[in-house]
């Protein structure tokens, strides 16, 4: 049964790197209607603006 009520999700970068115009990062949320996710994305900087080149990501229940 739902109370109406949502639930705020916890997130955090866990880490970027940063190798010159190339860049990975990690981004954790957990408690998101019950599940988490560890969110990896791939970026490059082209033009002078970091763009997402790609993104996989990892889902599992949330922590109680």
């Amino acid at each position: 049964m739902c109370s109406g009520r949502l639930k705020t999700p916890k997130v955090a970068i866990a880490y970027i790197d940063i190798s010159g115009t190339a860049a990975s990062a990690r981004v954790d949320t957990d408690d998101l209607n019950g599940f988490g996710f560890a969110d990896y994305f791939n970026l490059l900087k082209i033009e002078g603006k970091w763009t997402i080149v790609s993104k996989i990501f990892h889902t599992h229940y949330a922590e109680v």
